[in-house]
């Protein structure tokens, strides 16, 4: 099982963010009011290209209101990135999620999950054909820095791992999916 730290998460997504802040001319303003150095929800783009900068691989599909949801894998963990909240059309989302779900033929998911959202940044669920999931969502209304962005993904996929760990994933010979 792969172990790392918040410290390395941090500097490579950290670097990309960075190279993409720095890339362009200054003096070019992006849309709407968010500063360069701020993200918001609005364009996928921006969020794409964090995540190719800092090595991940990914798939865009639509929702049914247009809205992106951005499979995301880095080899090891694998998770989605859900556009929310779009109440005016996919390019007017103030919400992201982060969300990770496991394909288990596990019983008695309930007293973990209920362990779990306890002393967690994530919240975790059982959906109807008892798949544990965990989330995280994000309020981009108004942009957060690519930092705080980064930061949060950086503690999501920890959680990740934590989680995949706690629930036994890749460590029995029964045959699981992501979801």
């Amino acid at each position: 099982m792969r172990r790392f730290g918040m410290s390395s998460v941090c500097a490579v997504l950290c670097a990309g963010a960075l190279a993409l802040s720095a890339s362009g001319d200054p003096g070019t303003a992006e849309p709407a009011e968010i500063p360069r150095t701020m993200l918001d929800a609005s364009d996928e783009k921006v969020v794409l290209d964090l995540l190719h900068s800092a090595g991940f691989t990914t798939e865009v599909t639509r929702s049914d209101n247009g809205a992106a949801e951005i499979k995301v894998d880095d080899g090891e963990i694998r998770f989605w990135i859900f556009f929310q909240a779009c109440s005016k059309g996919p390019d007017t989302c103030e919400v992201i999620t982060f969300s990770s779900g496991y394909d288990l033929n596990w019983t008695n998911l309930e007293d973990v999950v209920n362990a779990w959202n306890q002393s967690r940044y994530t919240k975790a669920y059982i959906d109807d054909e008892n798949d544990p999931f965990i989330e995280f969502s994000i309020n981009m209304l108004h942009g957060v820095t690519r930092e705080n962005f980064v930061d949060t993904l950086g503690w999501f996929m920890l959680e990740v791992e934590e989680f995949e760990n706690l629930i036994g994933w890749g460590q029995s010979a029964e045959t699981s999916q992501p979801i």
